[in-house]
């Protein structure tokens, strides 16, 4: 078992992410340097890990039925700070929202979630996009210092892959709020603050829950893709997470790791068609929601449609909708993103107001299935309220903590 978790380990921390131009074509990204079989294929790189030993594992499928049972009802009511702030610090404002690419629809709901919420305070939103790339980063960060920006949120960037984009916004002392990122990083400095879900709601929960549902489906029998995504330190920590879940909870399981570049359909569409070819027995895909059609795209190439399940990590309305019909989509770890944006407004406020930020939020997490997405109206409305989570007041929590209403 521990040389097991070893490999794992050494497997991540020897991943060379190549960051270039979002078009740039895929890589062979994934290196082993341990007794881990590898197999590389057309220019991408596959990493295929043994499951644990069966004296393991041998009550792993049913704690993973139990894990997922406890997910598919509607999320419990999250808790809000009751610490009260003074929100119109913001009123005529603007705050900058740079993710690292906006093809990923992940980001739009953070998106509108985050704008909804900065208008109850009289705040406006302004979003550049990085494009998954470090210049373009930069650039969205010094025009947001040249502009005076009242803050800025950034989703999904890590301080190394812009530095000098953030050394302008440290200059000015306009505060940067990190969002998505993996739970291992910490404020630079007090104009800096995180987002982080809890132990229950973080990027390794989500790969827990995602491990759980594939090992609970297939009894213990699963082949897996997982799709790692170069440029999401949280999307990374995650699959280091579904991988090492997955070993512990399965005996007879084997994970298959690729990353690619960036979240294009496209990559995804390649990665899924080759290693297909290369592992033609893998029988589950896990990867954001938002690359569902690539995934579903490359299945058909590799003519594999009927034999593969899809598990998405992270919601996306295409993806649940899929998920409702029966096309496509298995299930979804949802993670809420919309709430995301709420609690990045909550934090953007308390920095400018200089609070001391808030250390996690209890984010609602609920992973859907075919047994309860029939009930839920599938629409971008419905995406950007709390509805599918089952509802609450949270909203109304937030707006009275910051005085608006």
């Amino acid at each position: 078992m521990q040389e097991r978790d070893t490999a794992v380990q050494s497997l991540y921390s020897s991943t060379r992410v190549v960051r270039r131009h979002r078009r740039s074509s895929l890589r062979s990204l994934v290196r082993t340097t341990i007794g881990v079989s590898a197999l590389v294929l057309s220019g991408i790189g596959f990493a295929t890990i043994a499951a644990a030993p069966a004296d393991a594992a041998s009550s792993g499928v049913a704690q993973a039925k139990t894990t997922v049972k406890s997910l598919t009802p509607p999320a419990q009511p999250v808790t809000i700070s009751s610490k009260s702030v003074n929100g119109s610090l913001l009123r005529g404002k603007t705050v900058t929202y740079v993710p690292i690419d906006y093809e990923i629809p992940y980001f739009h709901t953070v998106e509108a979630g985050l704008s909804n919420a900065l208008s109850k305070v009289g705040a406006t939103l302004d979003t550049c996009d990085a494009a998954s790339s470090p210049s373009t980063a930069s650039q969205c960060l010094q025009t947001a210092a040249n502009q005076g920006s009242a803050a800025v949120v950034v989703n999904s960037i890590p301080p190394a892959f812009a530095p000098s984009g953030f050394a302008a916004l440290a200059a000015k002392k306009i505060p940067v709020i990190f969002l998505d990122q993996a739970t291992t990083q910490k404020a630079q400095n007090s104009s800096q603050a995180l987002v982080f879900g809890n132990s229950q709601s973080n990027p390794v929960a989500w790969g827990k829950y995602a491990a759980a549902t594939i090992v609970a489906d297939s009894n213990g029998q699963a082949n897996v893709l997982l799709i790692d995504i170069g440029v999401s330190p949280q999307f990374h920590e995650a699959v280091v997470s579904a991988t090492a879940n997955i070993l512990k909870l399965c005996h007879s399981c084997l994970v298959t790791v690729s990353t690619v570049t960036t979240g294009s359909e496209q990559e995804a569409e390649t990665v899924v068609s080759s290693a297909m070819i290369s592992h033609p027995n893998i029988n589950y895909i896990s990867t954001i929601g938002g690359l569902q059609p690539g995934v579903a795209s490359g299945l058909q190439d590799a003519h594999a449609t009927s034999k593969v399940r899809f598990i998405g990590i992270t919601e996306s309305l295409s993806a649940m909708q899929l998920l409702q019909s029966n096309s496509g989509v298995y299930s979804i770890v949802g993670t809420n993103p919309y709430f995301e944006g709420w609690a990045s407004a909550d934090q953007v406020i308390r920095m400018v107001a200089k609070q001391t930020p808030i250390s996690s939020y209890d984010i609602p997490m609920r992973i859907f299935t075919q047994s309860n997405v029939g009930s839920l109206t599938l629409n971008q409305q419905a995406e950007n309220s709390p509805s599918w989570y089952g509802g609450g007041n949270w909203e109304a929590a937030f707006e009275k903590s910051w005085g608006a209403k």
